[in-house]
């Protein structure tokens, strides 16, 4: 498994674009170019079908834990406490066009900053980040585990 140090490093100077809090994760979101993703399969009747969504080059996910958005409106939390995360989508989308410039991965907290002035923080003792490239490397990491896997 390839480290998220490695993904994340290779993301600096890349856009985030959509941003997403909900729908199977905390929060979401897609770094770099888009492309078309194809993935053929079948319905549970049987019938052929081909799923179709835009990826980026990288796509990110917070599984669990607690996400702190600090940017020119304030500050937005997210936990994984099942809240409705509609009010969030202003502050969210602040976040999408933005390029990663820097970031601080440490056991038990990952900061996330952006060219225009937002930072990201992910943290609490169930955190877990999970990103993905377009050539099957996955790296996630664990709050707490010691070390970023």
């Amino acid at each position: 498994m390839t480290s998220l140090h490695t993904l994340l490093r290779e993301q600096r100077g890349r856009y985030v674009w959509g941003v997403r809090a909900g729908d199977e994760s905390l929060l979401s979101w897609q770094v770099g170019d888009p492309h078309l993703h194809l993935e053929p399969g079948r319905t549970p009747e049987g019938f052929e079908r081909r799923w179709a969504e835009l990826r980026g080059r990288w796509q990110v996910a917070v599984l669990d834990g607690r996400a702190r958005l600090g940017g020119p409106v304030g500050d937005l939390e997210l936990t994984a406490e099942g809240e409705d995360h509609e009010d969030a989508d202003e502050h969210l989308q602040l976040l999408a066009g933005q390029a990663l410039v820097d970031f601080d991965l440490e056991p038990t907290r990952l900061v996330l900053r952006f060219d225009l002035g937002c930072e990201l923080e992910i943290s609490g003792e169930y955190a877990l980040v999970r990103a993905s490239a377009g050539d099957d490397r996955v790296a996630e990491w664990a709050a707490g585990s010691g070390a970023p896997r």
